[in-house]
């Protein structure tokens, strides 16, 4: 009879069997659906306008996002350059919270 390795068993007969090693795949498998679940699931996205100047911009990312100087730079750097850019990421509520402060102050946005 030919005798098989352990990764070609089924990874249930080997969870029965009690494998040290389907419990590290398990406890892997469980921290990485963790991760997934806690990944921001929308974002507020900034448009370009011709209306605002870059410096105006990058004070209302920064008072809206809670973000560095240099990272509300970088969005507003962004936008300018690509017509769009991802200002913020997180949970629907907290998004739209960003994209208020943004509109408010005359800022093309969306909450996608």
């Amino acid at each position: 009879m030919k005798a098989m390795s352990k990764e070609n068993i089924n990874p249930s007969v080997r969870l029965m069997a009690g494998d040290i090693d389907t419990e590290v795949e398990i406890q892997h498998l469980i921290e990485t659906i963790d991760q997934i679940a806690e990944e921001p699931s929308h974002n507020t996205v900034l448009y370009n306008d011709d209306f605002h100047n870059f410096e105006e911009v990058v004070h209302v990312v920064r008072l809206a996002t809670g973000k560095s100087l240099q990272d509300s730079y970088a969005i507003t750097l962004e936008a300018h350059n690509n017509g769009k850019a991802i200002c913020f990421s997180g949970d629907m509520r907290d998004c739209r919270k960003v994209a208020k402060v943004l509109l408010n102050a005359g800022l093309v946005v969306e909450v996608v």
